[in-house]
């Protein structure tokens, strides 16, 4: 092992080492330094542009729109509408002419193309029906990512920094950016007295006609006024918007304060141990394609789930920004075998979000809220804190028993209570919430399907790990004590763990195994009695192990819900697209 340089490296640190941490240190703290410069340069710069310029570009701006509904009140003989500040103000005005020379331009081409396109349209429908397969809808995060490239290639790609050692702000791009807000604000400024001085024209206006027909016939005119406010009214009572009625506040007199007391005197919110998402160790796959080639069904791995949970809860529930963007999730389902790690999961998709955590599980809730009334004032109590306290995460233990087929005549929690009220509090989730419904199960099969798939909008399994995942997770447990010899082989033990069928992941692995083996007297002599792969594999074998059958179990009961057979048929489509592929290429060749 030594000669082919298999030996994994000591996990002492050296000099260089240390040094590179130490220029990190620094590099972060210079990056600190120019960011309070740069948040205190910024909002002077703005302020001192509206002193300089804003008289200026409020004149300008002026002088620009009297002039425009001017000359439209001299063409149409009425004076015109300022855009809304939604459609864009008085800034779209003075881009309008071009638009209509380009599309007037176009029109010519458009109509001598219309007869071509009617004759190649019954074409084209033939050609649709073969080429037709699965089309993903466009990603609302494109649009930002191509203006970020067009920026960087455009302001970024060619700047000369050779200068600019330290790295500072530039004072020209800011004074750019900043100009480009100073002149919306003013110009929306500037729409609104505009909107006003409009406003007091056209009653100015509307006055000097009223007197001219005034004059003409006092009666024809009092006939008028008086039909036009009846009918006036009767509009105004038409056209009055129906407000949606509100849910009823239970609990209007009381405080957040009281609310959140008694909600966590009955366990209903609970605290939970801080575990950042990273210490979820595992790898993702890197052989899906290669399995999908080969005409197998890929599965995933643990670095798979990390992934998902951080895209589906941790994303969302983060960034506004993403929250308004991505696709709305609003309840998780995690199952998985007993140890797997789902608690873990959940623990740091709140530790990361810094959320609230409120269990209303069947167990916890048995001998709390009594009645149908206790069960209303619950959902209601857990609605109302929860959107006062976002983001919050609201989770279900045992998710599976809401939605029994057959409750056992032993079950004296009422696993059933939640059956009609927890979609009910799913659906009430809405785009503008930082709230998700978060459920674990072991054993989901055991629960009506279209009940769970109506609480649960997505559903995530925890797999066995696989050997890159077990490999890393002994690896930064077992060398985390110094006193261990780093030649210790790690990896015949990770292949002996998975023939004996025991998963021993993050959160089993940690807790029990090597602070049971590893005492501070077993480290102690560790230079006489050098550590053996016996000695874990008696407490392992404490442990129920994951059996294949479980696990197929699992993936039996994922391929009949509604997310799998929406992958099934995007995969049968793509097949079949190939095929025809296939079979045209094989005609060419023998034409």
């Amino acid at each position: 092992m030594m000669l082919i340089g298999m030996i994994p490296p000591s996990v002492y640190q050296d000099a260089a080492q240390k040094r590179s941490e130490e220029i990190s240190k620094l590099r972060h703290q210079i990056q600190n330094y120019h960011d309070a410069r740069y948040n205190q340069v910024v909002p002077g710069e703005k302020v001192l542009l509206h002193l300089r310029k804003g008289r200026m570009l409020k004149k300008k701006y002026t002088t620009q729109i009297r002039d425009w509904y001017n000359n439209e009140r001299k063409e149409k003989k009425k004076f015109p509408d300022i855009p809304s500040k939604e459609k864009g103000g008085s800034a779209v005005l003075f881009g309008i002419k071009q638009k209509k020379i380009s599309s007037a331009k176009s029109s010519k081409t458009v109509k001598g193309k219309k007869e071509k396109g009617k004759k190649a349209k019954s074409k084209e429908k033939g050609k649709e029906t073969d080429t037709a397969g699965v089309k993903l809808k466009p990603s609302r995060f494109r649009s930002e990512i191509a203006t970020g490239i067009s920026e960087f290639q455009r302001v970024w790609m060619e700047k000369d920094e050779s200068s600019n050692f330290e790295q500072s702000h530039d004072m020209q791009l800011i004074t750019r950016d900043k100009l480009k807000i100073v002149k919306a604000e003013i110009r929306t400024n500037v729409d609104s007295l505009m909107r006003l001085e409009l406003n007091r024209l056209k009653a100015a206006v509307e006055r000097d006609r009223a007197q001219r027909r005034r004059k003409g016939s006092k009666k024809k005119g009092g006939k008028s006024r008086g039909g036009g406010s009846s009918k006036g009214h009767r509009g105004w009572k038409s056209g009055k918007k129906v407000r949606r009625k509100k849910e009823k506040d239970l609990t209007p007199d009381r405080t957040l304060d009281s609310l959140f007391e008694e909600l966590v005197a009955n366990g209903i919110i609970k605290n939970y141990p801080e575990v950042p998402l990273s210490s979820f160790l595992g790898h993702t796959s890197f052989v899906v394609n290669k399995q999908q080639n080969a005409e197998k069904k890929p599965k995933h791995t643990i670095g798979d789930v990390r992934k998902l949970v951080k895209e589906y809860c941790i994303l969302p529930l983060g960034s506004a920004y993403v929250h308004n963007n991505a696709p709305f999730v609003r309840s998780l389902l995690i199952a998985g075998p007993h140890g797997s790690g789902k608690h873990m999961l959940l623990h740091a998709v709140c530790t990361e979000l810094g959320a609230y955590l409120f269990d209303i599980s069947n167990v916890n809730i048995a001998d709390k809220y009594p009645g149908k009334t206790g069960l209303t004032m619950l959902i209601h109590l857990v609605n109302k804190v929860s959107r006062l306290l976002q983001p919050s995460i609201i989770f279900v233990e045992n998710a599976e028993k809401t939605f029994l087929k057959r409750v056992p005549k032993n079950d004296l929690t009422d696993p059933k209570r939640l059956k009609k009220e927890l979609p009910k509090l799913v659906k009430g989730i809405g785009p503008e919430d930082q709230i998700m419904v978060v459920g674990i199960s072991s054993c989901p099969w055991e629960s009506d399907q279209k009940g769970l798939a109506s609480a649960y909008n997505k559903m995530i399994i925890v797999p066995r790990p696989d050997y890159a995942t077990l490999s890393t997770v002994w690896n930064d447990i077992l060398y985390s004590y110094n006193a261990l010899n780093h030649k210790f082989d790690y990896g015949n033990l990770v292949v002996e763990i998975r023939i004996e069928n025991n998963t021993c992941l993050q959160a089993r692995t940690r807790r029990t195994q090597p602070p049971l083996v590893l005492t501070c007297k077993r480290l102690l002599t560790l230079k006489v009695r050098p550590l053996k792969h016996i000695e874990f594999f008696k407490l392992l074998s404490a442990h129920d192990p994951v059996y294949w059958e479980e696990e197929d179990s699992f993936m039996q009961w994922f391929s009949k819900c509604p997310l799998a057979r929406k992958k099934q048929k995007f995969l049968d489509t793509i097949e079949m697209l190939s095929i025809k592929e296939k079979k045209k290429g094989g005609k060419n060749g023998d034409e």
